[in-house]
């Protein structure tokens, strides 16, 4: 890290548990699933991220089988320290409840009120915006930002923003240059849905 001149670090299960800990609710067992989910929590807060916790930043996941349990695991992280948990961007892309339905609020009210960091990955939905299905893999490199702009929309629209206002939102790895073009496509749906009184 000191040779490529970054002093501090987030990093996040990937691969192994998924960006948002989904491999652990797919699984069939789904207590040993939750077991592991907390086996990964337990290493990545204490041995990783607590070897240099002056140069790894924590990142947990949680439980994504039932928004109490999943509440239960932020305060339990955060009680120690860990502030930030990796969320699926859209997790009906899983197969899990939308969040439009307000079936997440528990979790939600357990990061406001624990000052926990809800942090959305770009593709942590194992969907990721794409082109044409024979097209180099530079293409969905490439198109990281329609994907942060979908999922920005996405939580906009479903108010959450609004009914936890103190909840903090992290979009990662879709940059931000995007952000402009989405804020005046979305004014102009505003004024047209003003307009015309639906």
């Amino acid at each position: 890290m000191d040779l490529a001149g970054v002093y501090a670090s987030v990093c996040f299960p990937s691969m192994v548990a998924g960006f948002g800990g989904a491999r652990f609710v797919e699984t069939k067992d789904h207590e040993l699933g939750f077991a592991a989910m907390q086996a990964w929590n337990d290493w990545a807060i204490e041995a990783w991220a607590g070897a240099y916790p002056d140069r790894i930043v924590p990142l947990a996941i949680t439980w994504l089988g039932d928004p109490q349990l999943a509440a239960a695991e932020v305060r339990r992280n955060a009680a120690r320290g860990c502030h930030v948990v990796s969320f699926p961007d859209q997790p009906e892309k899983l197969g899990l409840p939308s969040i439009h339905t307000g079936y997440w609020d528990p979790l939600f009210q357990a990061c406001v009120e624990t000052e926990t960091s809800l942090n959305l990955h770009v593709g942590s939905s194992s969907w990721i915006c794409s082109a044409s299905s024979d097209g180099p893999p530079e293409i969905i490199t490439s198109l990281f930002f329609a994907g942060a702009a979908i999922a920005t929309a996405d939580w906009l629209f479903s108010k959450i923003p609004l009914r936890f206002p103190s909840l903090k939102l992290v979009l990662s790895e879709g940059g931000i240059g995007w952000l402009p073009a989405l804020m005046d496509r979305i004014e102009h749906c505003m004024r047209y849905k003003d307009f015309t009184g639906n």
